[in-house]
């Protein structure tokens, strides 16, 4: 009995539109696999664009991790997307539905006036955007 599968990957979160290596370990893997991300409510494991396209791995000689880069578009930003891998040579793609990550975007300024020389309050909301985080 062979038993294979991504045990680990080390990216939970990323920012749309900024590039973010993706590596990831287990048993199995191989040079010509691929990896990609779905959401959560998607019913079917395929790649999409918008979600970084499929990649394909490299796994070097005798290795058992790989890294592959994600960006992600504009309008993506969501929590939870899940892994899919795909064994090609098994001709087998398994969706990891515990191997997620976030992509943080800015969705909603509270405020799209200011007056010059007025304090001016301005809040921000979209996934991963919490308490705390700093605009420049």
């Amino acid at each position: 009995l062979r038993v294979i599968g991504v045990t680990d990957f080390s990216a939970p979160s990323t920012v749309v539109l900024q590039p973010r290596e993706v590596t990831f370990s287990g048993e199995g893997l191989e040079t010509g696999d691929s990896v990609f991300f779905v959401a959560s409510t998607s019913e079917k494991c395929t790649p999409s664009d918008g979600l970084g396209g499929e990649q394909f791995v490299t796994i070097p000689p005798g290795g058992s991790n790989g890294s592959v880069t994600f960006t992600f578009a504009r309008g993506t930003g969501q929590l939870g997307y899940q892994l899919c891998y795909r064994f090609q040579s098994l001709g087998l793609t398994r969706r990891y539905t515990g191997r997620t990550i976030d992509v943080f975007a800015i969705t909603s300024p509270g405020v799209s006036i200011s007056v010059i020389f007025e304090p001016t309050f301005i809040s921000f909301g979209g996934p991963g955007v919490a308490e705390g985080d700093q605009a420049f």
